[in-house]
């Protein structure tokens, strides 16, 4: 251990979760600059589930595109 280093009253010999500490402090620092969750728009989710259901269909020509070297015997 450095001489002098502030450890902050941690012991290195015990297991520390420093998950929730680590989310505290990214919050306290971000304050209401952020973390806010997006204002639903119906516009752009009704785009969006448009272009999503387009290449779900899209994905199910694949299997059909690759059918091409089946035969009746194989």
């Amino acid at each position: 251990m450095l001489v002098g280093a502030d450890d902050g009253g941690v012991d290195p010999n015990q297991p520390v979760d420093v998950t929730g500490r680590v989310q505290e402090r990214h919050r306290r620092r971000k304050g209401r600059r952020g973390g806010r969750p997006p204002v639903f728009d119906p516009e752009v989710h009704r785009r969006r589930d448009i272009v999503e259901r387009f290449f779900n269909r899209f994905k199910g020509f694949r299997g059909v595109a690759s059918r091409y070297d089946k035969t009746a015997t194989s």
